[in-house]
């Protein structure tokens, strides 16, 4: 086999050489905006959904550890049933995002600058990344949803929405030195046996109904 001439390869040499600049240019943003720190233990520990920015600060850690499931919980059921998101397909979703847009996760160390109420129910969150050359601004929206759980030996056996308006009443003690009791009316979506139920659980959370990035 005749061997290649160094002559011929030079000029293939240069052009690989002027090939790779942008090249691993590309490639080190994709690396540099795949990368973010850990969450800290007690970023994880504060993580719920009791307040817009709660929820999304539970999104971030969530997606700086690659909590897959606690990512999924961070939606509203609104947001789910528009782009037909089981738990099963919100990774394969995931998994689509993450590769057509790695820097996404860059949001996991983002810093929110606007915080507003929309309605009673609905919240705006804006916010923006920085990080070396990488920059990008982004909106959030969040619902509120009431709900129920109620649990036997630690294992959730109903949960469902709920309409919060009537559910919690209050009673006056006939005996004027008696304390008022508060009532708690729960419409649930089949019949249970009150007497083994060991957790009950009302609540109001927020989640995630849209995200987007702003463009300039």
């Amino acid at each position: 086999m005749p061997r290649p001439s160094p002559a011929r390869d030079r000029p293939t040499a240069r052009r690989s050489r002027g090939l790779c600049a942008p090249t691993l240019a590309a490639a080190l943003l994709t690396l540099l905006g795949c990368q973010v720190p850990r969450p800290e233990p007690a970023a994880l520990v504060a993580t719920g959904f009791r307040t817009p920015e709660q929820t999304f600060a539970t999104f971030q850690s969530a997606l700086a550890a690659d909590l897959i499931d606690l990512e999924y919980r961070c939606f509203g059921s609104a947001f789910k049933r528009r782009e037909g998101l089981s738990q099963l397909a919100w990774r394969a979703w995931r998994a689509e995002l993450l590769s057509t847009w790695p820097a996404v996760r860059r949001l996991a160390t983002a810093q929110i600058t606007r915080s507003e109420a929309l309605a009673p129910d609905r919240w705006f969150l804006a916010g923006r990344v920085e990080y070396l050359w990488l920059d990008f601004d982004f909106e959030v929206e969040l619902t509120r949803e009431d709900f129920y759980e109620l649990y036997i030996d630690g294992q959730r056996a109903l949960d469902d929405n709920l309409v919060w308006d009537g559910v919690l009443s209050i009673e006056e003690h006939p005996d004027p030195w008696g304390t008022p009791s508060l009532f708690a009316s729960v419409p649930v979506s089949e019949p249970i046996d009150p007497n083994v139920l060991t957790e009950v659980r009302l609540g109001r959370e927020w989640k995630i109904d849209a995200l987007r990035r702003v463009d300039a």
